[in-house]
């Protein structure tokens, strides 16, 4: 049996739709065939009852035949393949498999559509198929998934969990009574289904594009509904209150909007202030019946409400978020940010731009399980769904806030509080940064129908009792991602923030970024010796314009941490690099709060996430196991891959674990309470750092030449830094101050002969726009410049005028900007005069040779410290002129200069005369046409003689 046939049987299997015996029993039909002087695998029909060759596609057809006759015990002469189904007069089109109405054997009562494994097309083509014969039941699958629907009338095709036997009629298929088992079954069976197996969001996907796009309706409010009223009635049955699931696509569309409606009420009446009281479902009768067989089989409730938040995600995103720059923060940083900053029963925590409450939700779990396990409660895989503790319950009333500005967020951030919380939120609609008009805005009837109790709850947590005064408040623990796209403009809002002034002027700016105000709001949020952790842009930790910033949180707080996240984080939204800050605010006094005595000089803890989350197309990465399956934690969920924490002692120990290492050694209050923990750094997860070498070792530059080559070695996961540091870089991202960097400077200068560019630069500029003309110099912009090499043909013109630098042969150019280009180094070999764009910087240096620094600047040890140098966040990085003046270089003896200013001359010449024989090439073509081939002939000749 070949290897394809054999590779195509394991992912079958290994995703779970056919079992082993199934596959194994149609493997043993197969039979070897010499056809066109190759063995060819063939397996007799079950239908057809004769030879046919087994591809993949037949494949997954002879298996479907094989269940159909067995499992759900049709005969075979009701079944037919390749069945004619005729549109008109075309009768080209063939189905794959049909099973004929028991009492009218000639008319088709299921349909089925098959594909080979890595094709998910073909839906529509199985309805036409449907609409055309008047069958009620359709089947697709590609023998990794599957999917049943039932025909309700020629436009609606409602999904149904299995096909009946042929015992069974449809009715006894959709009135099957569920329970919350029921749904854990059907769960089981879509994990068996790995990676190929549709989300709850695929779901939503799908319903939107296909069914609610001509609905009329708002998707976002509709599907809400619907989720709510669905979480609602899985409560309830879980809870003993129904003995089974009524959210069923069961009887007539008009009966079904009846009891769907009677049960959406109920889950208003439970959890209030979601949705106004006289609030109906507005999908159709016919729309709704769709939409409820589609979410019927699915679980939302499990240990932390992930499969509802991502969907949530999806919706809010797509119908507000997106455009605000605020994008919902993956659950992992989450956890880590919680882990680091383990908030207690005792304290109030707060998050105030909450979008869906993961941070408040997955802090009350924190929480919920301390108590749990201290009253030695089970953790339950529906923990969620589990009638809580009286302690737990009075925890989220009393100690659980959140805020913000999107009303659709608000909404699905006090459901899932709701729900979590067992009936209890505090999470209010109000804009944070705002606070001077909270005022006017709680005063409206509606809001204070909705808001009211969290409200009072809410000021008493204030610092001044004034009724107008709410700048100051007195959180224990504050976690936020705020929005980081656009800036604030209203000078009424502007005029309280500190950071909204100049530093040297103190004129109010005309727009500040709202990152930068949510910066200061949430310290006027947090008590003395409270903790926040904030994720920001990169940019905000090291863009030079940026310092005032840091320096405004230094004097308020004591640094704790700084965690540079993996560039895909936030995909597919956005690929802005971020990080997270923590920080804990200076106190003195112990009356006020816990104590954090302010210190001239501490340690910060840094790190950098390096195994990847998500990837480029923000599909999550999920660990395995050792056979190549998903690993999954004691409640059956999938692990999302990440060095951040440990995750229930199923992954290594993270960040999170080798801080409260720190936090401890440093004896910071907060952390006393937690259990000693593996130290991170006896097991660190492997590098993903590319520390190989680079392909420009000329003339013997590289590492071992400078006897470094063992910096190659794996790379720690946190390091520390101290605040001095912090001052003297005047940046504070965890990238600049990794380990290996620092150990590059150290060693070379060790090693003799380093010194920095600045030290050695009679030009260091950055080009500006160029003014562009028809004549003039050739432009030389970031494409261009390639390592070790400038492409000098077809360029751009422009005027010399205004350009504060004029390129020169020579010169060594820089590609400063741009994510792919950033950090690219040539040395200008052409005698053409040029003029650099604004993403070039010109060096200049009489004191190395110019071929040998940008050969440099391209190796090892070059790229690694411009690596450290670069500022910004994704798709905005730079390297500024005074951050390349850093860089340390090596004077290499003139011997190593020369050798490899020699390759790299060398190939440059060999490049200049083939770019010059193609140029005479293309000439000699013309001659041929105009005076003949032997003209053309002595022309070349020539050329090649004075090359």
């Amino acid at each position: 049996m070949d290897d394809a046939l054999n590779k195509w049987a394991a992912e079958i299997i290994r995703h779970g739709l056919f079992s082993e015996e199934e596959v194994t029993a149609l493997l043993g039909r197969v039979a070897e065939r010499e056809a066109r002087g190759k063995s060819t695998a063939y397996v007799t029909c079950l239908v057809r009852d004769r030879e046919v060759q087994l591809k993949s596609e037949e494949g997954v057809r002879q298996l479907w035949l094989a269940r159909i006759l067995g499992k759900y015990g049709y005969p075979a002469k009701r079944v037919a393949v390749e069945y004619p189904v005729t549109f008109g007069r075309d009768t080209s089109k063939r189905a794959d498999i049909v099973i004929f109405d028991a009492d009218r054997p000639t008319v088709p009562y299921i349909i089925v559509e098959v594909k080979q494994g890595n094709l998910r097309d073909g839906k529509e083509q199985l309805r036409s198929y449907c609409h055309a014969t008047g069958a009620p039941l359709a089947l697709w699958s590609n023998g990794v998934l599957d999917e049943v629907w039932h025909r309700k009338n020629p436009n609606y095709f409602v999904p149904i969990h299995h096909l009946p036997t042929v015992t069974q009629t449809i009715e006894d298929i959709v009135n099957e009574p569920w329970t919350i088992a029921t749904l854990i079954e059907k769960e089981e069976e879509r994990d068996r289904e790995g990676s190929k197996a549709r989300s709850l969001r695929d779901l939503i996907v799908e319903l939107e594009n296909e069914v609610l796009a001509n609905a009329g309706v708002d998707v976002f409010e509709e599907v809400f509904k619907l989720v709510f009223t669905k979480l609602y009635d899985e409560m309830a049955c879980h809870r003993g209150s129904y003995p089974y699931l009524r959210f069923r696509n069961s009887n007539t569309a008009a009966q079904l909007k009846e009891a769907i409606q009677s049960l959406f009420n109920e889950a208003k009446a439970k959890w209030s202030g979601v949705f106004l009281e006289d609030e109906r479902i507005r999908l159709s009768a016919d729309h709704l019946q769709v939409c409820v067989g589609s979410l019927e089989e699915w679980k939302l409730f499990n240990s932390n409400l992930d499969v509802i938040d991502d969907a949530f995600e999806y919706l809010v995103n797509k119908s507000s978020k997106g455009e605000k720059g605020q994008y919902f923060t993956p659950r992992w940083v989450i956890d880590m940010c919680v882990k680091m900053l383990n908030p207690q029963e005792s304290e109030t925590v707060i998050d105030t731009a909450c979008g869906s409450a993961g941070f408040t939700v997955h802090a009350m779990f924190h929480v919920w399980r301390q108590i749990i396990k201290e009253m030695g409660l089970p953790d339950s895989h529906l923990f969620t769904m589990d009638k809580k503790p009286a302690r737990c319950e009075d925890y989220v009333r009393s100690k659980v806030f959140a805020t913000d500005f999107d009303e659709k967020s608000v909404r699905v951030a006090r459901c899932l509080n709701l729900i979590a919380g067992d009936g209890e939120t505090n999470v209010l609609h109000l804009n944070t940064l705002d606070w001077t008009k909270w005022n006017e805005t709680v005063k409206q009837d509606e809001w204070q129908d909705t808001y009211s109790e969290g409200w009072t709850r809410f000021r008493k947590l204030r610092t001044s009792k004034k009724d107008s005064d709410y700048r100051h408040f007195n959180f224990d623990v504050l976690m936020a991602n705020p929005p980081f796209a656009g800036d604030i403009k209203q000078s009424d809002m502007l005029a309280s923030y500190d950071l909204a002034h100049n530093a040297k002027t103190n004129k109010m700016e005309k727009a500040v970024g709202r990152d930068l105000l949510f910066i200061e709001r949430n310290l006027d949020f947090i008590r003395p010796g409270g903790r926040m952790a904030i994720v920001l842009p990169q940019g905000r930790f090291n863009n030079s314009s940026d310092q005032r910033v840091r320096e405004f949180i230094m004097e308020r707080c004591r640094v704790l941490a700084v965690v540079g996240l993996h560039p895909n984080t936030f995909k597919p939204h956005t690929n802005t690099k971020t990080s997270v800050l923590f920080v804990q605010k200076w106190n003195d006094n112990p009356a006020e709060g816990p104590l954090c005595p302010r210190i001239s000089d501490y340690r910060i803890f840094f790190a950098t996430q390096q195994v990847e989350s998500v990837n480029n197309s923000g599909d999550k990465i999920y660990v395995r196991n050792e056979d190549g399956s998903f690993k999954r934690d004691a409640h059956g969920h999938f692990i999302v891959s990440h060095d951040l924490f440990n995750h229930d002692g199923l992954t290594r120990d993270g960040i999170a674990e080798a801080f409260i290492e720190f936090a401890q050694k440093e004896k910071l209050a907060f952390a006393e309470n937690i259990g000693v923990v593996q130290s991170a750094t006896s097991e660190p997860p492997p590098s993903q750092e590319d520390n190989s070498p680079r392909d420009n070792d000329l003339g013997g530059l590289s590492l071992s030449s400078l006897s470094l080559a063992d910096l190659y070695r794996e790379q720690p996961l946190t390091f520390v830094a101290t605040l001095s540091d912090v001052e003297a870089a005047e940046r504070m991202d965890a990238q600049y101050f990794r380990p290996l960097f620092s150990e590059i400077e150290r060693r070379m200068k060790a090693v003799g002969n380093a010194v920095p560019l600045g030290d050695i630069l009679t030009k260091n500029a950055r080009g500006k726009q160029p003014i562009y003309a028809e004549a003039g110099l050739p432009v030389i912009n970031s494409k261009h410049v390639r390592t070790n090499r400038v492409i000098l043909e077809d360029n751009r013109t422009a005027i010399e005028l205004g350009s504060p630098v004029v390129i020169q042969h020579g010169d060594v150019l820089l590609n400063g900007t741009g994510v792919g280009t950033i950090g690219r180094v040539a040395p200008y070999l052409h005698d053409q005069k040029a003029l650099p764009d604004n993403h070039v910087t010109v060096l200049r240096t009489d004191r190395v040779d110019p071929i040998f620094l940008a050969v440099f600047l391209n190796s090892e040890l070059g790229q690694w410290q411009i690596e450290r140098h670069i500022k910004g966040s994704s798709g905005q990085i730079e390297l500024y002129p005074a951050d390349i003046a850093r860089i340390v270089i090596w004077d290499a003896p003139k011997d190593v200069q020369m050798n490899v200013r020699d390759a790299v001359l060398s190939a440059f010449q060999q490049e200049q005369r083939a770019l010059n024989l193609l140029d005479a090439a293309k000439h000699a073509v013309e001659i041929a046409v105009e005076s003949g081939e032997g003209t053309a002939m002595a022309y070349l000749d020539q050329q090649e003689g004075a090359e």
